[in-house]
C-alpha cells in the first residue's frame, strides 16, 4: 500500500514538474522579440515540441534591407539538459532527431535554412542566399536561446546541412563547444574535378563496366522509355516545362552513376543489355528518377541551384 502511495506521489510531482517546465518554457518563447510560436506533437524523446518563427533580416549588417520568417522546430527536454544545433541545409522536419541528440539525451533546435522551405522572403533576392547570411541566422537563435539553456551546445548536420555546420563554426568558433558534421560534401572549385576521379575508381572494374552498359543501354533504348516516362510523370502529376523530359531523362541517365554508389546498390542487381524495357526503367527510377528534374522539384529545390559556395582556394564567398 505504501509503494503506491509513494509511486502515485511520484507521477505527480513529475507531471507537475514537466508542466511547469511547459509553462516556463512558454513565458520564455512569449517573451522572445519578433517570435511567434505553437506547439506541435512531439517525439516521446522530448517533453514538448514547438513550432517557432523568428523574424530574421534579409542582411543581417543591414537592417534597411527588409526581413523574412524562418521556421525553427524546438524539442524540448530539459532545461539542464545538452542543447543541440541542428543545421539544416535545406528544409526542416519535425520528426528528424539527430543522432547526438539521441546520444546526449540533449534538447534540438532544428534551424531550417533560409530561403528553403517556410523560410523564403517574399522577394528571392539571391545575394542574400550565403554561408555568411545562414551562419549568422543560426548565431542569433543561439543568442536568443542562450538565456534558458545554459549547458553546452552541439551543432550538427547531414549533407548541405554539414557543410552549414562547419561555416556555422568558422564564422562563430564560439556558438558551441563541439561542432558534428555529417557528411558535409565542401566543393574546392566551381566544377568539383574530385567527382570524376572518385567514379572511375570506386568498386570493382566489372562493376563499372556494369554500370557503363547499363547507362548506354537507356540511352539507346530512349524512344521505348520516354513514353513509360511521361505516362510515370502523369500519375505523379509532374510536369516538364522548365527543362523537357528528353533532356530530364539524359540528367539522370548521367546522374545514375553517382546515385548507385551514393544509395549503396548492389552491382548484381544491375539490369542487363537482354533486360525487359519496363524492368530496367523501374530499377533506372529507384535510383536515378527524371522525375526529380521535374517542375515541382525543381521549385522545391531551386535555392539550391543559386546558393553560392565557398572558395576554399581564395578564402572567400563565390
Amino acid at each position: 500500500m505504501t509503494f503506491k502511495i509513494l509511486a502515485t506521489l511520484l507521477l505527480c510531482f513529475i507531471s507537475i514538474s514537466a508542466y511547469n517546465q511547459q509553462n516556463e518554457l512558454e513565458e520564455f518563447l512569449s517573451n522572445l522579440p519578433n517570435t511567434t510560436f505553437e506547439q506541435v506533437g512531439t517525439n516521446e524523446r522530448f517533453e514538448s515540441t514547438y513550432e517557432i518563427k523568428i523574424r530574421q533580416p534579409l542582411d543581417h549588417s543591414d537592417l534597411n534591407k527588409g526581413f523574412f520568417n524562418q521556421k525553427v522546430i524546438l524539442s524540448h527536454r530539459g532545461f539542464d539538459n545538452l542543447s543541440v544545433m541542428a543545421t539544416e541545409g535545406y528544409k526542416a522536419f519535425r520528426k528528424r532527431v539527430y543522432e547526438p541528440t539521441k546520444l546526449l539525451n540533449a534538447n534540438q533546435i532544428t534551424v531550417e535554412h533560409r530561403f528553403y522551405g517556410n523560410s523564403i522572403p517574399d522577394s528571392l533576392n539571391y545575394s542574400y542566399l550565403n554561408m555568411k547570411q545562414a551562419t549568422a541566422d543560426l548565431h542569433r537563435i543561439r543568442q536568443l536561446f542562450s538565456d534558458i539553456y545554459k549547458n553546452k551546445w552541439v551543432s550538427t548536420g547531414g549533407s548541405k546541412g554539414g557543410v552549414t555546420s562547419i561555416f556555422y563554426r568558422y564564422f562563430y568558433p564560439k556558438d558551441v563547444d563541439v561542432t558534428i558534421p555529417y557528411v558535409a560534401p565542401i566543393k574546392k572549385s566551381f566544377e568539383e574535378e574530385r567527382v570524376y576521379h572518385f567514379l572511375d575508381t570506386v568498386g570493382s572494374d566489372a562493376c563499372r563496366e556494369s554500370i557503363s552498359s547499363f547507362q548506354s543501354y537507356l540511352l539507346h533504348n530512349r524512344e521505348k522509355i520516354l513514353p513509360i516516362l511521361n505516362e510515370l510523370a502523369s500519375k505523379n502529376k509532374e510536369t516538364f516545362s522548365i527543362i523537357s523530359i528528353n533532356e530530364a531523362f539524359e540528367y539522370a541517365v548521367m546522374e545514375f552513376s553517382f546515385a548507385f554508389w551514393q544509395w549503396g546498390k548492389a552491382c548484381d542487381e544491375i539490369p542487363s543489355e537482354t533486360s525487359n524495357v519496363v524492368d530496367a526503367v523501374d530499377y533506372f527510377v529507384s535510383i536515378s528518377s527524371p522525375l526529380w528534374f521535374g517542375d515541382n522539384s525543381i521549385r522545391k529545390s531551386q535555392s539550391h541551384y543559386y546558393q553560392p559556395e565557398f572558395d576554399l582556394k581564395h578564402g572567400k564567398l563565390i
